[in-house]
C-alpha cells in the first residue's frame, strides 16, 4: 500500500478508502469450487518421464482449483508423510 501510495503521491489513507470503495463493487466469489488433488511427480511421470531432478527430489501434492474468473490455481506442497 504504501507504495502505491508513493507511486501515485497520495497518502496511505488515500489509497486504504480507494481499496475499500472498489472491495465493496467487487462480487462475491462462489465458494462451490471444487478442488482436484494431482501428485506432480506421478504426473511428470506418466507425461515426460522424469529427465532431471529438481527441487527436494520429493513428489508434491497440487492443488487445482477453479476460480470465479474462469482462470484456475495450482499451488504445490510437499506431500504429507505416513
Amino acid at each position: 500500500m504504501y507504495k502505491i501510495a508513493k507511486l501515485f503521491g497520495v497518502s496511505n489513507v488515500a489509497v486504504l478508502k480507494w481499496i475499500r470503495k472498489e472491495a465493496n463493487l467487487i462480487e462475491e466469489a462462489s465458494s462451490h469450487a471444487e478442488s482436484k488433488i494431482v501428485m506432480i511427480d506421478e504426473m511428470w511421470h506418466f507425461v515426460n518421464g522424469k529427465k532431471r531432478k529438481f527441487g527436494s527430489g520429493e513428489p508434491l501434492t497440487a492443488y487445482h482449483v477453479d476460480l470465479s474468473d474462469g482462470n484456475w490455481a495450482l499451488v504445490a506442497i510437499h506431500a504429507a508423510k505416513g
